[in-house]
Order: C-alpha cells, then structure tokens, then sequence
C-alpha cells in the first residue's frame, strides 16, 4: 500500500495537521517498541509498523534508535 501523504506533502499542510501526523508517528514508534517488550521479539503487526513508518520517511536506523532508547 503507499500512502499519498508523503513527507513532503506534510510539510506543506498547515502547522495543526502537521503536528497531528507527528503526534502519530511518535504513537507508532511508541507502540513499536512496547510490542518488542511485551513479545521480546518482533511481531508481525510491529514489523507492519515499521514498514508504514519508512513508508512516511523514517530511515530504518531511526526507528531502531528510537526503539533501543525506549527499550533501554
């Protein structure tokens, strides 16, 4: 699936939307990371996850960053 809503078309939204789709993506990312604690492994719906973020622009090293800052 590809979302039409590309990074660059973000950033052209005005400043209420754009802190809305932030707001998802820290959301994901959380979710993310407390599925690699509840599972200690990567799940399937954690992996989809990940997909939707660099989808949307994230670079895979800053998802696992954000996963190994949350994780400790």
């Amino acid at each position: 699936m590809n979302y039409p809503m590309t990074p660059e078309y973000i950033q052209r939204m005005p400043e209420t939307l754009q802190r809305l789709y932030q707001a998802l993506e820290e959301y994901i990312l959380h979710d993310i990371a407390q599925r690699f604690i509840d599972a200690d492994a990567a799940q399937e719906t954690a992996i989809d996850k990940i997909r939707e973020l660099q989808r949307r622009g994230y670079s895979l090293k800053d998802i696992a960053d954000y996963i190994k800052e949350f994780t400790g």
